[in-house]
């Protein structure tokens, strides 16, 4: 893959029909032997009992998110089959455990420039491991600097995530905005824009972050 573009290593790791051959080219979590971040591909339609899995963890923290809707295997497998599988400009790692666990998963979108930003975020709250989303993290950030030649990472996050926030601080992001919010309410799906000050009509912010990375040797 070294002699592929940016665009063209996402369209290869995200167009994998069979699980195997992206576990092949999952990424190794240095501190669990056997846990991996696994490129999710066209494969992931045909394990319908992941798709319920992270279906239920956005269930689970809807109120994280800036779109919030009423989730569904369906909705999900749309989600998946049009914004990360073979776009080029986005990949989500499934966060497996030694034994094929299903702990999250993780992602980058806006891949372009030497730019990205770090999306998708979940944890499986049922799964109790330390650090985990701290490793997990991390080892995206060291491959995206390293495989795609990132060096600048970006993301955002509702203000009253205040463990989430910590955790990206930790990691070395810094807060570079502060926008206020209107949020709409339509039919029970709900919304965030960016807005003023004066017409803000929520308490909370989204608050955007970002790290710049070191070159690679």
């Amino acid at each position: 893959m070294s002699a592929l573009n940016p665009e063209s290593k996402i369209l290869q790791l995200t167009s994998f029909a069979h699980y195997e051959d992206a576990s092949r080219h999952a990424i190794a979590l240095p501190w669990n032997a056997g846990g991996e971040l696994v490129p999710i591909g066209p494969w992931i339609f045909t394990r319908p009992e992941i798709v319920r899995a992270m279906t239920k963890w956005r269930a689970d923290s809807r109120t994280m998110f800036f779109a919030q809707f009423p989730e569904s295997v369906q909705s999900m497998n749309e989600f998946l089959s049009t914004t990360k599988v073979r776009t080029g400009k986005s990949v989500l790692f499934l966060i497996e455990g030694e034994q094929h666990e299903l702990l999250g998963h993780v992602g980058l979108k806006s891949i372009c420039s030497g730019a990205a930003e770090i999306d998708l975020v979940m944890r499986n709250s049922n799964v109790q491991k330390p650090r985990l989303m701290r490793v997990a993290l991390n080892e995206l950030i060291r491959w995206s600097s390293r495989v795609l030649h990132i060096r600048r990472l970006s993301l955002s996050v509702v203000s009253y995530n205040t463990r989430a926030i910590e955790l990206y601080s930790f990691l070395g992001f810094k807060c570079v905005a502060e926008i206020p919010l209107l949020r709409v309410n339509q039919n029970g799906i709900v919304s965030h824009h960016p807005t003023s000050p004066d017409t803000a009509n929520v308490d909370y912010q989204c608050i955007v972050m970002e790290r710049h990375l070191e070159s690679s040797p």
